[in-house]
């Protein structure tokens, strides 16, 4: 082990010499014989040299005191200047940290804008945030058996973060909350290993990013499924009115400029009023649901199928004339007709649907007029005894088959 050396050293060394000189003539002076012939120097130069000695001593421990001040000086100008390099290092880190979510945010707000599937989009936001964090262990879903619960319940429950440990990882739990409402939680795993400083400090930088980040993950979680319950209807799970409009508006276009077909079929179930008279509402609730259940499970991946309103439906089925959605309309009214339906009494109850089909043609001035087109023809379906379907023809042509 080296020792320090004391920081008078260098003063003893300085003074030392001319002390020692000047105690060695005050002894010789002190000692002279009593006949001053036989002493070679003079009384005054001996009291001269001694005060000159004293003097350099006097002058060396000056410059010391003061070389000593301006080393406490300077131990203190860089003290200051490390205090000052590293609070910019930590401006400097928080600015690189800032950078780095700021970068999650905008491949975040890529993923929301992209055309991809929410399990997609789930798996994009939890990566770019695991990235984030850098390298930690990421709980995507409760359901998994390599997730560890601890804290996550409670994190949910209370909407607070958790912060527990298992030995070999300090795990933090952190509420996922968009719109006021918690939807989940995220899990981060930090090991244990280290000094305790490193990781309190990785902690914190992990809370620090998250607090930033959640309410983008969250929305980037949420917005699929707020989307989906905008165009969904909740009791038929079939699209919404408003959706249809949309829809419709776009295939209908679509046709006029390229010149593909396009049908619409319009649905209503048969005698609905006295479904719910005789059985409640609640029954007439599941028939409603079981037919559209039906009607959904019965059409090809491209058509589209919406509650219009009450027991009314609608499809859209694009590249489709009339005898494609003929087809597809006795397809499914055969399958309603040939189900049995279980009341909230188990009653078994038998329902049938009548449907109108409308094609597109290109003297339809709007969507709106493709509508009235299918609505027409499912009128003539009820008024021809219901349970049928019915493909809209012009007045002129019906009339010449009459």
């Amino acid at each position: 082990m080296r020792l320090r050396r004391p920081d008078w050293l260098p003063a003893l060394a300085l003074v030392a010499l001319p002390a020692l000189t000047g105690a060695a003539v005050l002894a010789a002076w002190l000692s002279r014989p009593s006949d001053p012939s036989a002493w070679p120097f003079s009384t005054r130069f001996l009291a001269v040299t001694a005060a000159l000695c004293a003097a350099y001593a006097g002058l060396l421990l000056a410059l010391h005191r003061r070389s000593r001040a301006a080393l406490l000086r300077t131990t203190a100008e860089l003290e200051r200047v490390r205090k000052e390099d590293e609070g910019s290092r930590r401006r400097l880190m928080a600015v690189e940290e800032r950078l780095e979510i700021l970068s999650a945010y905008k491949n975040v707000t890529a993923v929301l804008t992209s055309d991809v599937g929410f399990e997609r989009i789930l798996d994009e936001t939890l990566r770019i945030t695991a990235d984030l964090l850098g390298r930690t262990r990421f709980a995507r879903d409760l359901s998994r058996k390599s997730v560890n619960r601890a804290g996550v319940e409670e994190c949910v429950e209370f909407r607070q973060i958790q912060r527990v440990s298992d030995g070999e990882r300090f795990i933090l739990a952190v509420p996922l909350t968009a719109d006021q409402e918690t939807i989940g939680a995220v899990q981060v795993g930090i090991p244990t290993r280290g000094a305790a400083g490193e990781i309190v400090a990785r902690a914190e930088h992990i809370e620090r990013s998250l607090s930033e980040i959640l309410g983008t993950l969250a929305l980037a979680i949420k917005t699929p499924d707020l989307y989906t319950r905008t165009i969904t209807d909740a009791l038929t799970g079939l699209f919404t009115k408003r959706h249809f409009i949309t829809e419709l508006e776009t295939h209908f276009e679509a046709a006029r400029r390229h010149g593909d077909a396009l049908s619409l079929i319009m649905i209503d179930i048969d005698h609905f009023k006295k479904v719910n008279d005789t059985y409640g509402h609640v029954t007439g609730d599941i028939v409603l649901k079981k037919v559209a259940s039906v009607v959904k499970s019965s059409i090809r991946a491209y058509a589209l199928a919406f509650r219009y309103g009450g027991e009314e439906m609608a499809l859209i089925i694009p590249r489709a004339d009339t005898s494609a959605a003929l087809a597809a309309a006795e397809r499914i009214r055969k399958r309603v007709e040939g189900k049995r339906i279980a009341g909230t009494k188990k009653e078994s109850i038998a329902v049938t649907i009548s449907l109108g089909i409308a094609e597109f043609t290109p003297n339809l001035r709007g969507a709106v007029d493709l509508v009235g087109r299918a609505d027409a023809a499912l009128y003539q379906s009820k008024d021809s005894g219901r349970n049928r379907s019915t493909v809209w023809v012009p007045a002129e042509a019906a009339a010449s088959r009459g």
